[in-house]
């Protein structure tokens, strides 16, 4: 089962106001056993860190952005005329069949990588969950990278891969040396360079792209970090992640570990049969 029959099927049961929590359960769970998890959109929640009730919730949703008649019921239903899965939809879920975990708050995978956002301004329960319309497009098959990237974003080899580290501060004057001792030790094959992200946007359509693309992610920095990228970096755990600067970085900046390797970071999942590679420059 695919994601948008996944939501054709679940959607109208969320709907339904005659039913009550067994009935719901009844209807979900043997649509969740059908789902595939070698879907695309799958094996992209699954590399973002996501567990199987958070794929589950990432499928939904990209379910009902692919399906008109998922879409259209959501939309009759919906008085703020989002036609989108809510936090309370995905929540109720949660409960009925996930025992109560959040799916979509800001310590989830999703966030964390930046496949989704909640949207603000409606009441709690009601603010839609909107997939990024990059991963959308790359769901499809489209190859152009995300607009919210810096203009400088590139795709590069690693080469032969030490694979020392998984991730990496590196200070020093040589620029060209900074870049080739970070990609020779990132486990991938093939690194996202970013030269200096400056806005919350250039952050997170950095992480989005370089989990979508299945690739490492090497910032090169000249002005420091900001706060928004501090926040996104220490985020981005399911990553492997590079740091170069000139001058030295305050490791203290990344609260959960010190040092060159400066912090755990969960294992990197290999390629499957989703991956969108940026275009190279």
């Amino acid at each position: 089962m695919d994601a948008s029959t996944l939501a054709q099927k679940v959607i109208p049961a969320i709907l339904d106001s005659a039913r009550d929590r067994d009935s719901l359960r009844a209807a979900l769970e043997p649509a969740f056993e059908e789902y595939r998890f070698d879907n695309p959109e799958a094996l992209l929640a699954q590399r973002a860190g996501c567990d199987k009730a958070s794929v589950f919730a990432f499928a939904l949703c990209v379910g009902a952005e692919l399906s008109l008649a998922a879409s259209d019921a959501l939309l009759s239903s919906d008085k703020f005329r989002s036609g989108r899965l809510t936090v309370g939809h995905l929540q109720e879920i949660a409960e009925v069949v996930f025992e109560g975990v959040s799916l979509v708050g800001p310590a989830s995978p999703l966030r964390r990588s930046h496949l989704i956002e909640v949207a603000e301004g409606n009441p709690f329960a009601a603010r839609p969950v909107v997939v990024a319309s990059s991963v959308m497009w790359g769901l499809v098959g489209d190859t152009h990278q995300d607009p919210d990237l810096p203009a400088s974003a590139e795709l590069m080899s690693s080469g032969v891969s030490e694979a020392t580290f998984y991730s990496l501060l590196v200070s020093g004057p040589d620029a060209t040396r900074r870049r080739d001792l970070a990609l020779a030790r990132l486990p991938l094959d093939m690194s996202l360079v970013v030269k200096e992200p400056v806005t919350k946007e250039h952050w997170s359509a950095s992480i989005r792209e370089a989990t979508i693309a299945n690739v490492n992610l090497v910032v090169e920095l000249e002005q420091g970090l900001t706060q928004d990228g501090i926040q996104i970096l220490n985020d981005a755990i399911h990553l492997p992640i590079a740091i170069l600067s000139e001058a030295p970085l305050d490791s203290t900046m990344f609260p959960l570990g010190l040092g060159l390797n400066w912090r755990p970071r969960t294992r990197w999942r290999p390629a499957k049969k989703f991956t969108r590679r940026p275009n190279k420059k």
